[in-house]
């Protein structure tokens, strides 16, 4: 019986027993790696349109005026 089971364990790749397949992390297949590329730029995209629709922009219009306002007046007092 141990010995059915060290066999076992030995043919699976991961070496675990569970009988899976896997080639580790580089053994993912091209889909797999285009599918994960394909949902991280969506989540990228969507983070992106919550960031601009979360602030207004009148309030980012305002804030850069009062960055380069900030600038000016630093520049001009020295």
């Amino acid at each position: 019986m141990c010995n059915i089971k060290s066999s076992y364990a030995n043919d699976s790749s991961l070496g675990c027993g569970c009988g899976c397949k896997a080639d580790g992390l580089s053994g993912a297949s091209e889909n797999e790696n285009n599918e994960a590329k394909k949902t991280k730029d969506d989540l990228v995209k969507t983070a992106k349109d919550y960031i601009n629709d979360e602030i207004p922009t009148r309030f980012k219009v305002g804030a850069v005026a009062l960055l380069i306002g900030s600038f000016w007046i630093s520049q001009k007092c020295r």
